[in-house]
């Protein structure tokens, strides 16, 4: 019986001994990614909750909610559309009123680009193309919004 006691006790002492250890505290980097392919989930009207899943073709898997894993902040309300042009990803949050400007291999957020009128009324943009000049928007005007390339403006 003492011998059985005292084998439970290593037994128990060596499981814990031996699960504990120290976490890295090196932060995990932003990787690239490879061959694959983005999907955009517009999510629920005013709920807050587009989200942008990285599909791996190498592995058939996907990582959901890839852009909350990378920026630790949701895309916003309503994605409506988005492209990639010239290394950057553009992501139109319809309701949210902006325009989302990401780096294309990591998804890291590089900028937000406020849609508003002069009284900031949001003007809604809906979709998004690639032009050499700049990018162009619509919004629920059924007009289009030209960025500079600086991003310093809208026009129109």
């Amino acid at each position: 019986m003492k011998t059985t006691r005292f084998l439970l006790l290593a037994l128990v002492t060596a499981t814990l001994a031996i699960s504990c250890k120290k976490d890295d505290a090196t932060p995990a980097s932003v990787s690239k990614v490879s061959t694959g392919l983005y999907v955009l989930s517009e999510g629920l009207f005013n709920n807050n909750n587009t989200t942008l899943t990285y599909y791996k073709f190498s592995t058939n898997a996907a990582t959901t909610d890839f852009y909350a894993g990378v920026n630790s902040s949701s895309l916003g309300d309503t994605g409506n559309d988005m492209i990639i042009y010239g290394g950057k990803m553009y992501i139109v949050v319809n309701v949210s009123s902006y325009l989302e400007v990401d780096d294309a291999l990591t998804a890291k957020s590089l900028k937000k680009i406020d849609f508003k009128t002069a009284a900031s009324a949001p003007r809604q943009p809906r979709y998004v193309v690639e032009q050499p000049v700049g990018e162009y928007q619509s919004h629920e005007r059924r007009n289009a919004a030209q960025l500079d390339e600086g991003f310093r403006r809208v026009r129109g």
